[in-house]
């Protein structure tokens, strides 16, 4: 999405592999497995393109560090998907510069959280809007 600032509309999960796309500078692509824009989760892979070097090397610091802090942090992590999209999303990139810490044992228990949230939509006519 094209804004003046940077922003990522899905979640950022401890196993997500930043890549350095060798075919064009400045450019990095990754993987989500649980990308729920289209109010359906669905793994997805992304790419970003910069002008310059110095704004690539500013995001991919960024990313880095937000990865790390997930990494180091003592709460839960964000939720992942099932194994199939985790499955799907690896072989989507199948090379990667950037180590993956991500650690399978949790995947029951984020499932099982994942599993417990619910969308739904409120439909509000205009008789019932208060005043």
């Amino acid at each position: 999405m094209r804004r003046d600032k940077l922003c990522a509309n899905h979640v950022l999960y401890p196993g997500m592999k930043l890549i350095d796309y060798e075919k064009a500078k400045n450019t990095f692509v990754w993987c989500t497995p649980c990308d729920y824009s289209e109010n359906e989760i669905s793994c997805e892979v992304f790419a970003i393109k910069f002008d310059n070097h110095a704004d690539a090397e500013e995001f991919k610091n960024q990313i880095h560090h937000c990865l790390d802090s997930l990494i180091n942090s003592k709460s839960d992590h964000p939720a992942s998907c099932d194994g199939d999209e985790k499955a799907q999303a690896d072989k989507s990139i199948n090379s990667s510069k950037y180590t993956s810490v991500y650690d399978d044992s949790t995947d029951a228990n984020l499932t099982d959280k994942l599993s417990r949230i619910t969308v739904s939509e409120a439909k509000i006519s205009a008789d019932s809007v208060s005043a």
